[in-house]
C-alpha cells in the first residue's frame, strides 16, 4: 500500500509522459490555437455582457413607455365611465370599452365592474354579467384615486386597476389588461440585430488576431521545440530513477513487514507457551511438594488424587511439547509423512474408545457408510487429526453430550466429519480458527472467562496434516447448534497433491517436505511442488 501511494505521489503528469516530439509546423499551429482560443473566449464574454446589459436596458425603457401609455389610457377610461355608471347606461359602457380595445394594440382585455363586483362591460363576452371574487382592491382604492399595477398568471400580460369615483363615492372599477407582445417582439428584433453584429465583429477580430498570433507563434515554436526535447530527456531520466526508488522502497517495505510479523509471532509464541508451561509446572511442583511434606499423613484417596493431577499435568505438558515440535517441523519442512494402505474406521474406533475412557459421561458414536474404507495415508497422522478435532469438541460439549464421527465415500474422495453439541462458533471467528495460536476465548472479549485451556495449535496441525495428504478441511457452525469439522482425503489410487508447508531448505538448497510410501524410498517435494528423489 505504501509503495502504491508513493507511486501515485511521484507519477509524472500525463501530458509529459505521453508527449511526442512535434514538427515546427505543428508547434506553430498549437501555439496559434493557444493564443486564439483565449482571445475568442474573452471577446465572446465581452459581447455577451454588453448584449445582456443593452437588452435589459432596452427592455426596461420599453416597459416604462408601455406602463406610461397604459396609465394614460386607464385614466381616460375612468373619466369616460363616470356618466354611464351614474346613469346605468351599459350599452354606452360597452361601446367605449370596445372602441378603446380596438384602437390600442397593447390592450388584452378591458373589464368595467360595479360596486357589487359584477362585470358590467367587457371585451370578453364570457365575463359579462359575471360576479368576480373580491380581492380587496376596490376597498383599497376608496381612500384616493390610486392606480394599481399587478402581474397576472400569464407572464406576457399585466393588469392595471383603477377605481371610478364621483364626489368621493366609489361607482365601480376599471381593469385593463396590457399585453407585452409588442415589447417582446421589439426585444427579439434587438437580439437578432445584436447577434448578427456581434458575430461579424467576432469573426473580423479573430481574423486579425489569428494573423498576429501566427507571426508570434512562429518565433516561439523554435524555442519551444528545444525546450521540449530537453524536457523529454529529463523525463526519461526521472522515470528511470523513480522506478529504481520504487523498487527499493518495495523491498524495504516487504522486509519491514516481514520483521514485524516475525516479532509479533515471537511475542505471541513466548506469551502463550510461557502461560501454558507455567500452569501445569506449578501444579506438578505444588502437589509434589505436598506429597513430600505430608505424604505419610495424607489419606490414600488424597494421595491418589494428587498423583492423578500430577500425571494429567505431565501429560498436558507432553502434548504441548509435541504440538510445538510438530508445528516447528511442519514450518521447517521436516514433517515426515509415511503413506501406506490403511483402513480408516479402526483408527476412528480407537480414538473414540480412548476419548470415552477419559470422558465417560460423553458418547462417541462412529458412523461410516463403508466400514472397509481404505486409503493411502499415514495412519498415525490421521489418528492425530481425529484426536485434535474430537478433543476440541470434548472441551466444549455438555456433560452428557455426544461427539459423532462420520465418513461418506464420494467419487474421488472420502468426506469425514466430527460433530459436537457445544455452544457453536461465532461467524466472525470461523475463517481464523485454523491459524496458529488462534483461540476464540482470547480473540473475543465477550467470551466466557472460564474457557477451556489450550494453545491454539491442535487445529493448525490438523489442517497441515490434511493438506499434506491432498485433502481440504473446514468448519461449519451456528451459535447454539454445535460445530461440525469436516475434512476430505483422496481415495486410494487418486493422485495426492502434497501441499507445500515449510520454509526450510533441503540438501539442494530448496524447501521441501518428506513423503515416504510403504516399500519405497522417501520423496521430497521441492519449492515448485515437483517431486525430488
Amino acid at each position: 500500500m505504501r509503495a502504491e501511494a508513493f507511486a501515485d505521489d511521484h507519477r509524472l503528469p500525463a501530458n509529459l509522459s505521453d508527449s511526442k516530439p512535434q514538427t515546427l509546423l505543428e508547434r506553430r499551429r498549437s501555439l496559434t490555437l493557444q493564443f486564439v482560443i483565449p482571445f475568442s473566449a474573452i471577446v465572446l464574454c465581452m459581447i455577451l455582457i454588453f448584449g445582456i446589459f443593452h437588452i435589459q436596458s432596452r427592455r426596461k425603457d420599453l416597459n416604462a413607455n408601455l406602463y406610461q401609455e397604459s396609465e394614460i389610457l386607464t385614466k381616460y377610461l375612468t373619466s369616460a365611465m363616470i356618466d354611464p355608471l351614474l346613469m346605468g347606461d351599459y350599452e354606452k359602457m360597452q361601446n367605449i370599452v370596445t372602441a378603446v380595445h380596438g384602437i390600442n394594440s397593447d390592450s388584452a382585455y378591458v373589464h368595467v365592474m360595479g360596486v357589487g363586483h359584477r362585470v358590467l362591460a367587457s371585451t370578453d363576452p364570457k365575463f359579462r354579467n359575471q360576479v368576480l371574487a373580491d380581492d380587496g382592491s376596490l376597498q383599497a382604492f376608496l381612500a384616493g384615486n390610486t392606480i394599481q399595477v399587478r402581474e397576472t398568471g400569464d407572464a406576457s400580460v399585466f393588469e392595471i386597476l383603477t377605481p371610478v369615483k364621483f364626489e368621493n363615492r366609489a361607482l365601480g372599477q376599471v381593469r385593463l389588461g396590457i399585453s407585452r407582445r409588442n415589447v417582446n417582439e421589439a426585444i427579439r428584433r434587438v437580439v437578432r440585430s445584436f447577434v448578427i453584429i456581434g458575430l461579424i465583429g467576432l469573426f473580423a477580430g479573430l481574423a486579425i488576431y489569428t494573423y498576429v498570433a501566427q507571426r508570434v507563434a512562429t518565433s516561439n515554436a523554435v524555442l519551444f521545440d528545444q525546450v521540449q526535447r530537453f524536457g523529454l530527456q529529463m523525463e526519461a531520466t526521472v522515470k528511470e530513477r523513480t522506478r529504481e526508488l520504487l523498487h527499493a522502497n518495495t523491498q524495504l517495505q516487504d522486509a519491514n513487514e516481514h520483521l514485524k510479523d516475525l516479532d509479533k509471532a515471537k511475542s505471541e509464541f513466548i506469551s502463550i507457551v510461557s502461560h501454558e508451561l507455567r500452569n501445569p509446572m506449578t501444579s506438578v511442583s505444588g502437589f509434589a511438594m505436598t506429597l513430600k511434606k505430608m505424604g505419610e499423613r495424607l489419606p490414600a484417596e488424597k494421595k491418589a488424587s494428587y498423583l492423578d493431577i500430577i500425571i494429567n499435568e505431565a501429560s498436558r505438558l507432553t502434548r504441548l511439547v509435541e504440538d510445538l515440535l510438530d508445528v516447528t517441523k511442519i514450518e521447517l519442512g521436516r514433517y515426515d509423512i509415511r503413506l501406506a494402505p490403511t483402513k480408516i474406521k479402526p483408527l476412528a474406533d480407537k480414538v473414540a474408545e480412548g476419548l470415552k475412557i477419559q470422558n465417560p459421561s460423553l458418547s462417541f458414536p462412529v458412523e461410516f457408510t463403508d466400514p472397509e474404507i481404505e486409503l493411502h495415508v499415514d495412519g498415525d497422522k490421521i489418528s492425530q487429526v481425529f484426536i485434535n478435532l474430537a478433543g476440541n469438541g470434548v472441551k466444549y460439549s455438555p456433560p452428557d453430550g455426544s461427539i459423532r464421527f462420520r465418513a461418506e465415500k464420494k467419487t474421488d474422495h472420502v468426506l469425514f466429519s466430527i460433530e459436537d453439541q457445544g455452544p457453536g462458533i461465532p461467524k466472525e471467528h470461523i475463517d481464523k480458527l485454523f491459524q496458529k495460536f488462534y483461540r476464540v476465548e482470547t480473540a473475543d472479549p465477550n467470551a466466557p472467562r472460564k474457557a477451556p485451556k489450550g494453545t491454539g495449535l491442535g487445529l493448525t496441525i490438523a489442517k497441515k496434516v490434511v493438506e499434506m495428504h491432498g485433502g481440504k478441511i473446514w468448519v461449519e457452525s451456528e451459535l447454539g447448534h454445535g460445530a461440525r469439522f469436516c475434512f476430505t482425503l483422496p481415495l486410494a489410487g487418486m493422485p495426492v497433491p502434497v501441499a507445500q508447508t515449510g520454509n526450510s531448505t533441503n540438501a539442494s538448497g530448496s524447501a521441501g517436505t518428506t513423503i515416504a510410501q510403504a516399500g519405497k524410498p522417501g520423496v521430497e517435494l521441492g519449492s515448485t511442488g515437483g517431486a525430488k528423489s
